[in-house]
């Protein structure tokens, strides 16, 4: 097993964390005007959320620029995902330039905006199937499976493809405990708070990880990670 720790900053970033989500079950329970406010559409809760995932989008785009080969692919890619996740968060700006939503869209978009994840699709909604189940499976296997996984299986630390970041183990736990404070407000509303609680934990988890080989490749300049070695 491979013995990580965690630093004051790191803990000073679950604290933050863990302060908007008490703010937010507090306000959710004893001034609903507040929590509205807070969770609101283009708001602060919001506002912070996307510009987070812009934020881990540059940090892989720089890191690509830095690389060749398939390992500038994935991380191109990878940014580009965290690019349509900030977009998606504020609708691709339509409150903020004040644009219409194509009647094509509105018609099948439950909340009439210019974005995918509140499509229905023939009774399917997107943002249940896809960017809950599916990104909520995936941000547990990342937080949780993947350090389990790197700290216990030596066939998977020194397997050739793990050249993403590995959160600490300790840094899954927070993310866990984060997450079941925020399950106490029981309202959809919640899920903007879920929303800015992995935004600032996927920001920190790469900044602060435990895979040597991400920060080799972070640091390299147009080097050429093979798959080979």
């Amino acid at each position: 097993m491979r013995r990580t720790s965690l630093s004051g900053v790191e803990y000073f970033i679950f604290f933050i964390v863990v302060i908007h989500s008490i703010v937010g079950v507090y306000s959710f329970n004893y001034n609903i005007p507040f929590f509205e406010s807070y969770t609101s559409e283009d708001g602060y809760i919001e506002n912070i959320t996307a510009f987070s995932l812009l934020l881990v989008a540059v940090f892989f785009g720089v890191a690509a620029s830095k690389n060749t080969g398939f390992i500038r692919v994935a991380l191109w890619f990878i940014a580009l995902v965290f690019i349509f996740g900030s977009g998606e968060e504020i609708s691709w700006g339509q409150r903020i330039f004040g644009y219409q939503t194509p009647d094509e869209l509105k018609d099948v978009n439950t909340q009439g905006e210019f974005n995918l994840h509140n499509m229905k699709v023939e009774g399917v909604k997107l943002n249940k199937l896809i960017f809950s189940t599916g990104m909520y499976s995936g941000l547990f296997f990342y937080f949780l499976g993947l350090p389990l996984l790197y700290n216990y299986s030596s066939a998977f630390r020194n397997w050739k493809l793990t050249f993403i970041s590995i959160p600490k183990q300790e840094w899954g736990l927070l993310y866990l405990f984060s997450f079941l404070i925020i399950l106490m407000i029981p309202t959809g509303k919640a899920w903007e708070l879920q929303e800015f609680t992995f935004a600032i934990f996927l920001l920190s988890s790469v900044f602060y990880q435990q895979n040597p080989k991400f920060d080799e490749i972070v640091a390299r300049r147009k080097a050429n990670y093979s798959l080979a070695g």
